[in-house]
């Protein structure tokens, strides 16, 4: 059985790997999904896990050299920043521990 802190690192690991597949041109084969996760749960992110990935984008975006799919990595970051700041998004997904 895996521990909680790899069950819960696994989803966000995912969400990063698919923002960036989605504009990558070099991937063209598609990945089988994850069978490990649940579709059925819903994942609660924390305004930190957040923060670090839409960082770990603007990261790998700025790793290309300046031009049209560095442009496009960038763009993702972009509307993720936008995603994260939608309160209706916030509200379904972040969770408000203390």
């Amino acid at each position: 059985m895996a521990s909680v802190a790899h069950v819960a690192y696994i989803p966000l690991r995912a969400l990063a790997v698919n923002v960036i597949a989605i504009c990558s041109r070099a991937r063209r084969k598609r990945r089988k999904p994850d069978s490990t996760l649940d579709p059925r749960v819903e994942r609660l992110y924390s305004p930190d896990e957040l923060t670090e990935l839409r960082r770990y984008v603007l990261r790998y975006a700025r790793s290309f050299p300046r031009g049209y799919e560095r442009n496009q990595h960038l763009q993702v970051a972009v509307s993720l920043r936008a995603l994260f700041k939608n309160e209706k998004w916030r509200r379904d997904h972040v969770r408000n521990d203390s």
